[in-house]
């Protein structure tokens, strides 16, 4: 038997909320020969607790709610109280998400390259998250931005995770707002940074 967890994926940032947390999608399937009677527990570290039914096909989904920080999601397949399987997701961080856009500096075409030192701070590229040390995703240059030094600032002001979504395009005007939206589009970042409703 074996869980696969799609979502949610280490080094996830989402968006905190009014309530200072945040719904956090929950997403995958188990590859068992009978699921019938089978459910995933999903606890964190902060004592959050989801219960998942599973499908015909072996796939669940969900939302969990979780407060301000990094938290460790264990994910458990429970068939009649006995635990058969559990898989786990670290440091998926609830706190403030920011999308920047722009030209040359933003776009990793400043000097020298930058690194973040808090380990708060994650960047949302085409293969996911990961920690924001320049170059960062998306961004079309292979040079430095302000956002590890800025991102380090704003975790220790807030508190919390940062997230970066960097689409600065080097040479774009001030005004080439149609082209950011259209890579804003085309990344498809609104599911990304989608969250759920209390």
């Amino acid at each position: 038997m074996e869980i696969q967890i799609i979502q949610p994926t280490p080094k996830k940032v989402v968006q905190t909320d009014t309530n200072n947390q945040a719904g956090v999608d929950l997403y995958g399937y188990i590859k068992h020969r009978k699921v019938e009677g089978v459910k995933i527990e999903v606890m964190s570290d902060s004592g959050c607790h989801q219960t998942l039914e599973i499908g015909k096909d072996g796939s669940f989904s969900g939302v969990i709610f979780l407060p301000i920080g990094w938290h460790k999601l264990t994910f458990k397949a429970i068939q009649e109280g006995i635990t058969i399987k559990q898989s786990q997701i670290d440091q998926v961080g609830v706190g403030e998400i920011f999308v920047t856009a722009g030209q040359s500096n933003s776009a990793n075409h400043g000097y020298p390259c930058q690194e973040t030192t808090s380990g708060n701070v994650m960047a949302l590229g085409l293969e996911g998250w990961q920690v924001a040390n320049d170059p960062q995703p998306i961004a079309t240059g292979e040079g430095g931005t302000p956002w590890p030094l800025l991102g380090d600032q704003l975790s220790q002001k807030l508190s919390r995770p940062i997230g970066f979504v960097s689409v600065g395009w080097g040479g774009d005007s001030d005004t080439s707002v149609a082209a950011i939206d259209q890579r804003w589009s085309l990344f498809a970042i609104r599911g990304s940074l989608k969250t759920t409703p209390a």
